[in-house]
């Protein structure tokens, strides 16, 4: 009998202790924080990540910029120093900054090396030229120093024989023997009184032909002879101005030779200043003309890169825009969760006044049962307190657990991001069923359109998606597609594309592509399996992984990721190396393998 009356009073007392663990229990949690929290380091990360790729391009251009100056200072010194060579000068100060084209050298080397070939070439037919005229003037020269030569020794032949014949007059020599020693002479006498002077080929001796012939006219007369016998010989007056006369014509001969040399030296001096003129002029001309295209494609290349800032600030100020209004709509839906907040503490407060009352109802009770128990024994009225116990004890049943459903209200607010790893999707025979009608309404399309699609499972996660995504797209012109699925249904509603990008966020279990055996849902698995049947090509991209931040060169994923090679659909694509893991931006190898992925399957479509 006591120990009936003492068992609702223990069940009682533990349900007003569970309530009130349960109401302590409460996680004291401000998700409207937790949720502006997280945007906030989004929206940061992608601000500090737009600005330092943009640092950083600009940091690219200017290192650019330096190494072509660099280059082209460098070889406009060494045809500096080929044209001073060739005594030209053409650089008078130094030129400004230049940037230069991948071209520009090839440019600068060919004009160098056609107007050096054209130098050479002028300069080797002026030394021909030279040459030959030196020659000419050499054999000239060579030629008039034999005449000279041959004279003189025909000058002391005659003075020989002057003497002689000076001799044999001073001894009264018989006029027969005068006469043999006067046809001894080089120049014969005939008898008309011509010598055979007349036949010489020098045209200096032809020139003194009549004062030698004046000078000697001798005959077989001995009057005349014997006018040579007098104290006054004309004879040697004669030859002694014959001699004066060819001293004055061989040096009149020598002057006119170095007047004719200096002559020849003074014009070729100048045609070759001539020919100098008109090279440098070229030259300059050459110059300008690229110092012209030069600062042409430098201006051109300034305007682009104005271009490019003037499109980037217009990118940094859309997503501005964008995040503001993204911003704006958060602060809506925490303002929402605020008061939503405020409405669950005052339904708590009246909660726990509740549990209060009935507390003290309670002990009410309890002070009436023992109150009944020690004045009441009659079994019907035990009866009726009994059944009295029951309803307080369903009473308090009922507020324990109206307690527990807003525990689990508040609960679910603050576990909602971990729940949606492994638990947006069931793998109950419902979601089974429903997986299995969604892959029979797909399709094969015969027609697919020429783009891509990115293709995201949550909406928090799907600007970074697109942001990996431009990076391989940006020079394939080639404007995405995108795609957000949260059930089943949706998969039929996938855009008929030729190409897909499915990312697959990262999560505790490394589950990328679900079992249905394990019970962890099978929405991106059907997704991935109806995206085969209609066709198209798909790249998996598992992102936010923390252990694929620093990959080996050559490397595509984690190698830690042992459901790559497990999982059927994961290991087909894996081995088409159509797998990528990544944590919040793909590497310069992934983005090439995947720009080439790309490019191929448009080119076989």
């Amino acid at each position: 009998m006591d120990t009936q009356l003492s068992w609702p009073s223990i069940v009682s007392c533990l349900a007003i202790a569970i309530a009130i663990c349960s109401w302590y229990s409460v996680p004291k949690l401000n998700p409207a924080e937790s949720v502006k929290s997280d945007t906030d380091k989004l929206f940061r990360y992608e601000l500090q990540e737009l600005t330092e790729k943009f640092t950083q391009s600009l940091s690219r251009v200017e290192s650019e910029m330096h190494s072509s100056i660099s280059k082209l200072q460098t070889d406009l010194e060494g045809l500096e120093e080929n044209m001073q060579k060739l005594g030209v000068t053409v650089f008078e100060h130094h030129m400004e900054k230049m940037t230069e084209k991948e071209n520009l050298k090839d440019i600068i080397e060919m004009t160098k090396s056609k107007y050096l070939g054209k130098i050479d070439q002028k300069m080797h037919v002026l030394h021909r030229k030279v040459q030959e005229e030196f020659h000419c003037l050499k054999d000239k020269v060579i030629n008039t120093l034999n005449s000279i030569t041959e004279f003189q020794e025909e000058r002391r032949q005659l003075r020989t024989y002057e003497l002689n014949f000076k001799e044999e007059l001073a001894t009264n020599a018989p006029d027969a023997k005068v006469r043999s020693h006067i046809s001894q002479v080089p120049f014969q006498m005939t008898d008309d009184g011509k010598d055979s002077l007349d036949k010489c080929e020098n045209p200096i001796l032809n020139e003194t032909k009549q004062e030698r012939k004046e000078s000697i006219n001798i005959n077989g007369n001995k009057k005349y002879m014997k006018k040579f016998r007098g104290g006054h010989d004309p004879i040697d007056t004669s030859k002694l101005t014959v001699k004066e006369q060819f001293g004055d014509r061989i040096k009149a001969a020598e002057k006119k030779l170095v007047a004719e040399i200096d002559e020849k030296r003074k014009m070729m001096y100048k045609r070759i200043s001539e020919e100098c003129k008109i090279m440098k002029d070229e030259v300059m001309t050459t110059l300008d003309n690229i110092k012209d295209s030069l600062n042409n494609e430098r201006r051109i290349d300034v305007n682009n890169w104005k271009e490019d800032l003037r499109k980037q600030s217009q990118d940094v100020a859309n997503g501005n825009a964008k995040m503001t209004g993204q911003i704006s709509e958060l602060n809506r839906t925490l303002r929402v969760l605020d008061e939503s907040f405020e409405r669950h503490g005052k339904s708590s407060k009246n909660l726990a006044e509740n549990v209060a009352m009935a507390s003290d109802a309670i002990h009410a009770l309890h002070a009436r049962l023992e109150y009944i128990e020690e004045n009441i024994i009659n079994k019907s009225i035990l009866v009726v307190v009994i059944m009295l116990d029951n309803a307080i004890l369903l009473f308090l049943v009922v507020l324990f657990c109206a307690i527990r459903g807003t525990s689990r209200n508040v609960n679910n607010i603050a576990e909602i991001r971990q729940e949606r790893v492994v638990s947006r999707t069931s793998s109950s025979p419902a979601s089974y069923s429903t997986a299995i009608q969604v892959l029979r309404q797909v399709q094969s399309r015969s027609h697919l359109e020429r783009k891509l699609c990115i293709i995201s499972f949550y909406e928090e996660t799907h600007q970074l998606h697109m942001h990996m995504t431009q990076s391989v797209t940006r020079h394939l012109n080639l404007e995405p597609v995108e795609f957000i699925i949260r059930k089943h249904e949706a998969i039929l509603k996938i855009p008929p594309v030729f190409i897909y990008f499915l990312f697959v966020d990262f999560n505790e279990l490394n589950v990328i592509l679900e079992d249905p055996n394990v019970g962890l849902g099978d929405l991106r698995l059907t997704t991935v399996q109806a995206i085969q049947k209609m066709g198209g090509k798909l790249v998996i991209l598992y992102s936010s992984d923390p252990k694929s931040k620093k990959l080996d060169p050559g490397k595509l994923y984690n190698s830690e990721l042992l459901s790559v090679t497990r999982q059927q659909e994961l290991s087909s694509l894996n081995r088409m190396s159509r797998f990528v893991s990544a944590y919040d931006s793909l590497s310069e190898y992934q983005i090439t393998h995947l720009r080439k992925i790309v490019s191929d399957d448009l080119n076989r479509q």
